[in-house]
C-alpha cells in the first residue's frame, strides 16, 4: 500500500451535512448505500484534515474518522472524533511501536488486536490494508 489518508463523516442530516462538506471541501463527496457515511477526503488532500477534524465533528455534531498511512515514515494513523471531542488517536510506527494511544480504547480493536493496545508496545504483525479494512467493516464507510 502507497501513502494513503482518508477522512470519513457520519451524515446525521443527510443533505445539510453533504451540502457542508461540499462547500467546505469542494467536488464530489461519495457517500455509502444507506447513506450514513461520506469520504470526505482521500489521497494528498485528506492529509491537512486531522487539524480540522475537532472543529468538523463540532460543526456537524457527529463523528469524523481518519486513516493514514506514510510508507516512507513507517507509520499509520487513526484518529476518531465526536461532536468535537478525541474518542480515539492512533499512531504506529513500526520501529517504535505504538507512538500514540489517546481516548478510549473502541470496540473494533478487540476484535483486531489480541491485547490492549499500550502505548510503546509491538502488537503482533499486522497489515495496514486489514487494519484499514477492519475500520470499513466495523463502520461501513463507502
Amino acid at each position: 500500500m502507497s501513502g494513503f489518508s482518508v477522512v470519513y463523516v457520519r451524515l446525521n442530516n443527510g443533505e445539510q451535512d453533504l451540502a457542508w462538506l461540499q462547500k467546505e471541501y469542494g467536488g464530489e463527496i461519495p457517500t455509502d448505500l444507506d447513506y450514513k457515511y461520506a469520504r470526505a477526503t482521500k489521497g494528498k488532500e485528506a492529509n491537512v484534515v486531522p487539524t480540522n477534524l475537532k472543529r468538523l465533528s463540532n460543526e456537524l455534531k457527529t463523528n469524523a474518522q481518519y486513516f493514514g498511512l506514510e510508507p516512507d515514515k513507517e507509520q499509520l494513523f487513526y484518529e476518531h472524533w465526536k461532536e468535537g471531542n478525541l474518542v480515539r488517536a492512533l499512531t504506529y510506527n513500526v520501529t517504535v511501536g505504538w507512538e500514540k494511544v489517546e481516548g478510549t480504547p473502541e470496540l473494533w480493536e478487540a476484535d483486531f488486536f489480541s491485547e490492549p493496545l499500550k502505548q510503546g508496545a509491538q502488537p503482533p504483525d499486522f497489515s495496514a490494508e486489514d487494519f484499514y479494512y477492519q475500520l470499513k467493516v466495523y463502520f461501513g464507510f463507502p
